[in-house]
């Protein structure tokens, strides 16, 4: 099937990597969730916080407020006061957390590897950089 509109095809392409890759988790988390919570657990030599985790994945506080309080009420995570700053939040990993992480992420490790095959370097080093320009042309006022 070929759409002439870009949005849509993202969204489709969007829709089934999501698919493929959630397919035999437990549901308890999304795959932002899992991204996110895998962010925290490989970068846990210094304090994640949640006004990072906004910025570095583009999402509303009140968004990450709510997928806190969620990922928080299922154990994956714990949210600390800052030491540094006690009006910020500090994402921590609970154990089933890390659990829940490393099953996700071989899951993503093998999904990845079967998303690359046929393409070479070169074309993805090109599609990293047609992805950065429709990030750019998307925060560039029309």
């Amino acid at each position: 099937m070929e759409f002439d509109c870009l949005t849509l095809e993202i969204r489709i392409l969007a829709n089934r990597l999501y698919q493929t890759v959630m397919a035999d988790m437990d549901g308890q988390l999304t795959m932002h969730q899992s991204l996110i919570l895998g962010y925290v657990i490989t970068h846990n030599e210094r304090q994640i916080t949640q006004k990072e985790i906004e910025e570095l994945f583009s999402i509303r506080r009140s968004t990450a407020n709510h997928m806190f309080q969620l990922m928080e009420k299922n154990g994956y995570i714990r949210r600390d006061s800052s030491l540094s700053d006690a009006r910020a939040k500090v994402i921590v990993a609970t154990e089933l957390g890390i659990q829940a992480h490393n099953k996700f992420s071989a899951k993503l490790i093998a999904f990845e590897k079967q998303l690359r095959s046929g393409f070479s370097k070169d074309e993805m080093k090109m599609f990293r950089i047609m992805m950065r320009k429709l990030w750019n042309n998307i925060n560039t006022d029309a």
